[in-house]
């Protein structure tokens, strides 16, 4: 595969060079396939970030083309085999059309270390988990999967805006034992209604771009039974077993 190594140069100036050698044939083919870039310094520096700004891909439709192109070679991290990320990743690939290649990970953090490595090509994962990295211009959205856009990434579009009828999270939830006695299910049901309605907690979570919907027992119980099949559907699909 041709390489371009980019110096402590500017990327441009680095592949101007690098492109300079090439024979007047092969210029005016090029690029007639992936390019790579060469970065010889650690992740996270300067010049990775110049290189990744350059590079990986801009759009959500840039990286699903590239994937058709190349079935089963673009790799997508994950926190884990069956995890929520694996799962949404997998839905990606069937109402797109797509094959990926799913690379675990023992959890978010070491998949997105892993992507500012180098080591996968993009990953799935909380937006809350990836601020510092996107902020820092290490990492860039392509698309949130839920309902509307995150407040924290407003440039950042939905699937559905982009035509791609998905949308999946990630929840939290207080649970007790079957048996316990309905009057201490109501106390902790109230104190979590009481939390939620909370400037302060809601503060909490806005800040960590996670996005924030607060239903009741009831609700989340029938929203439970909706999830189940559609994750009976994804999973079957997956052979976890």
């Amino acid at each position: 595969m041709d390489q371009i190594t980019l110096s402590r140069r500017t990327a441009c100036a680095a592949i101007a060079a690098s492109l300079g050698h090439a024979s007047p044939a092969r210029a005016a083919d090029f690029p007639t396939r992936p390019v790579e870039l060469v970065v010889p310094s650690s992740a996270g520096g300067g010049t990775g970030i110049v290189a990744r700004a350059f590079a990986p891909w801009n759009t959500l439709q840039d990286f699903l083309a590239e994937a058709r192109r190349r079935p089963g070679q673009v790799t997508v991290g994950n926190s884990g085999i069956g995890s929520i990320w694996h799962v949404g990743a997998a839905a990606l690939e069937e109402k797109t059309g797509t094959q990926f290649l799913h690379v675990p990970y023992q959890g978010s953090a070491p998949g997105l270390l892993a992507l500012i490595g180098g080591h996968v090509s993009s990953m799935v994962v909380s937006p809350g988990e990836a601020t510092a990295h996107v902020q820092g211009g290490k990492l860039k959205i392509l698309a949130v999967m839920a309902e509307r856009r995150e407040t924290g990434f407003p440039d950042a579009p939905t699937l559905k805006e982009q035509g791609i009828d998905l949308s999946l999270g990630n929840w939290r939830a207080l649970a007790m034992p079957k048996a316990t006695p309905q009057p201490v299910v109501d106390a902790v049901a109230d104190l979590t209604r009481k939390i939620a309605a909370d400037p302060a907690f809601r503060e909490a979570i806005g800040r960590s771009n996670l996005g924030f919907t607060y239903a009741e027992p009831a609700e989340f119980e029938a929203a439970l039974r909706d999830e189940r099949e559609f994750f009976r559907h994804v999973t079957r699909n997956l052979q976890l077993n």
